[in-house]
C-alpha cells in the first residue's frame, strides 16, 4: 500500500499492508511525515493516529468515526464532508483546516486549535470544545446544539445562522463575534464575553446571561424574551431595566408615564420617547446626568426591544 502526496503524487509511505487503515496507522506509529497525503474517502474508522503529521492532507469524505487524533497536526487539511463522529481530537491543531459539512457530532475537541478553520454547515452537536481556540473560525450554519464550549475562544468567529441551542458557553470569549440569526435558545452564557458581538436577529429565549459582558453588543431585533439573568453593563437586570429604569427615565422630565404610548410607535427624533420626555430635538440637549441613560434607551428602542405598554414588576 502506497500513501501519496495529493498534488505531486510523490510516495510518502510504502508498506506491505493492504488497507489504507493499517498502512496509515503503521506510518503514523513510525513517525512518518504524511504532510499533503491523499486520503480522499478513506475508511479510517477507529484508527489510532495519535500525533499524526497530516498538515495539508486531503481527507475529504473520509470516515474517521471514533478515530484517535489526539495531538494530530492537521493545519490546512481538507476534511470537507468527512465523518469524525466520536473522534478524539484533543489538542489537535486544525488551523486553516476546511471542515465544511463535516460530521463532528460527539467529537472531543478539548483544547483543539481551530483558528481560521472553515466549518460552514458542520455538525458539532454535543461535541466537546472546552478551551478550544476558534478565533476567526467560520461556523456559518453550523449545528452546535448541546455542544460544550466552556472557556472556548471565539473572538471574531462567524456564527451567523448557527444553532447553539442548549450549548454551554460559560466563560467563552465571543468578542466581536458575528451571531446574526443564531439560535441560542437555552444556551448557558454565564460570564461569557460578548463585547462588540453582532447579535442581530439572534434568538436568546431562555438563555442564561448572568455575568455576561454585552458592552457594545448589537442586539437589533434579537429575541430576548425569557432570557434569564440578563444583566446590563449598567448593573441592573433586563427586568429591572424595563420595570424601574425606563419608567424613571421617561418621567424624569415631569411627564406622566401613561402619555408615552404614541411616541413608542415613532422612531424619528421629533416624536420619540426621549424627545417627549425632555422636550428636546437631539441627544446633546438631554440633561448631562441623564444623557448616558438616554443614549442607552435609544439603542434598545431602535433595536425594537422596548415594549409598550412597559411591563410591571411581578
Amino acid at each position: 500500500m502506497k500513501l501519496v502526496h495529493r498534488q505531486t503524487r510523490a510516495i510518502l509511505w510504502e508498506g506491505e499492508d493492504d488497507s489504507v487503515h493499517v498502512a496509515l496507522s503503521t506510518a503514523v506509529a513510525s513517525g512518518a511525515n504524511l504532510e499533503g497525503a491523499d486520503l480522499t474517502g478513506a475508511d479510517l474508522r477507529n484508527a489510532v493516529l495519535t500525533g499524526a503529521v497530516l498538515r495539508g492532507a486531503n481527507l475529504e469524505g473520509a470516515d474517521l468515526t471514533g478515530a484517535d487524533l489526539r495531538n494530530a497536526a492537521l493545519t490546512g487539511a481538507v476534511l470537507r464532508d468527512a465523518v469524525l463522529r466520536d473522534a478524539d481530537l484533543r489538542n489537535a491543531v486544525l488551523r486553516d483546516a476546511v471542515l465544511s459539512g463535516a460530521d463532528l457530532s460527539n467529537a472531543d475537541l478539548r483544547n483543539a486549535v481551530l483558528r481560521d478553520a472553515v466549518l460552514t454547515g458542520a455538525d458539532l452537536s454535543s461535541a466537546v470544545l472546552r478551551g478550544a481556540d476558534l478565533r476567526n473560525a467560520v461556523l456559518t450554519g453550523a449545528d452546535l446544539e448541546g455542544a460544550d464550549l466552556e472557556g472556548a475562544v471565539l473572538t471574531n468567529a462567524d456564527l451567523s445562522s448557527a444553532v447553539l441551542r442548549n450549548a454551554d458557553l460559560r466563560d467563552a470569549v465571543l468578542r466581536s463575534a458575528v451571531l446574526t440569526g443564531a439560535d441560542l435558545t437555552g444556551a448557558d452564557l454565564r460570564n461569557a464575553v460578548l463585547t462588540g458581538a453582532d447579535l442581530r436577529n439572534a434568538v436568546l429565549s431562555g438563555a442564561v446571561l448572568r455575568g455576561a459582558d454585552l458592552r457594545d453588543a448589537v442586539l437589533r431585533n434579537a429575541v430576548l424574551h425569557g432570557a434569564e439573568d440578563m444583566r446590563l453593563p449598567t448593573g441592573e437586570t433586563w427586568e429591572d431595566y424595563l420595570t424601574i429604569t425606563v419608567p424613571a427615565l421617561l418621567t424624569a422630565g415631569g411627564q406622566p408615564l401613561e402619555t408615552f404610548g404614541p411616541s413608542f410607535a415613532c422612531h424619528s427624533w421629533e416624536k420619540c420617547p426621549i424627545a417627549q420626555a425632555f422636550r428636546v430635538s437631539r441627544l446633546e440637549d438631554v440633561p448631562l446626568l441623564l444623557r448616558p441613560r438616554a443614549e442607552q434607551f435609544i439603542q434598545f428602542f431602535d433595536a425594537n426591544h422596548l415594549p409598550w405598554p412597559l411591563p410591571t414588576k411581578m
